[in-house]
C-alpha cells in the first residue's frame, strides 16, 4: 500500500488537544491523560484497543472542537505523510550502525561521577546493548544498558547504569 486514496487531509489530534488544553509541546499528552483532563469516563472502555482508543479520541476531539482553531492543524496527505505512517519503528541491534550515538555508550561511575572503564565488550541481549564497566577510583563494577530505537524521523536512546552487587550470592543448587 503506497497510499490510501480516499484520505486527502489529516490533522494531528494529539497536538490539537495539547494546544487546546494549553499544554507544553515538551511533554507528550497520552490518550488516558487527555480523557481524564476532559472528564471523559473511561469505565466503559477497554484501553489500548484500536476501536476503543479511536472512540476515546473522538470524544476528546468532540469536547475540544473549534473549527477556526482546528484549521491550522489540517494538512494535506503528502508522500512524506505516507512514508511516516507506514514506517515501523525498530530497535537497532548492530553496534556498528551509523545511527548509534557512540557517546551514549560511555559510562560514568554512579558513585563518584568519574569515567569508568569498560571491562568486557558490548553484547546485544533483550533488545539492548549491555557491557560491564569498572570505576578504578571506587572499585565499583557497573552494568550499562543502552537501547537505540529508530523512528521515522529520529533515534531515541534509553540508558541505565546499575551497580553490580558484590555480595550477591551465587546461584547454587543444594544436593
Amino acid at each position: 500500500i503506497n497510499d490510501i486514496y480516499f484520505i486527502k487531509q489529516y490533522a494531528d489530534i494529539q497536538r490539537y488537544c495539547m494546544e487546546c488544553l494549553k499544554l507544553s509541546k515538551a511533554q507528550q499528552l497520552g490518550l488516558n491523560s487527555a480523557a481524564e483532563l476532559l472528564r471523559i469516563d473511561l469505565e466503559e472502555f477497554v484501553l489500548h484497543r484500536a476501536l476503543t482508543d479511536s472512540e476515546i479520541s473522538a470524544k476528546c476531539f468532540k469536547k475540544l472542537y473549534d473549527k477556526d482553531r482546528l484549521e491550522p492543524h489540517i494538512q494535506n496527505c503528502s508522500e512524506d505523510f505516507y512514508k511516516k505512517m507506514f514506517f515501523k519503528p525498530y530497535i537497532i541491534s548492530d553496534v556498528n550502525d551509523p545511527l548509534i550515538d557512540k557517546s551514549a555508550m560511555q559510562c560514568k561511575c554512579i558513585r563518584c561521577g568519574k569515567s569508568a572503564k569498560k571491562i568486557d565488550g558490548w553484547r546485544f541481549l533483550g533488545g539492548q546493548f549491555r557491557a560491564i564497566y569498572l570505576c578504578r577510583s571506587c572499585n565499583v563494577k557497573m552494568m550499562a544498558n543502552v537501547q537505540f530505537k529508530k523512528y521515522y524521523d529520529k533515534v531515541s536512546t534509553k540508558k541505565s547504569v546499575t551497580e553490580i552487587d558484590k555480595k550477591k550470592p551465587e546461584n547454587r543448587r543444594s544436593s
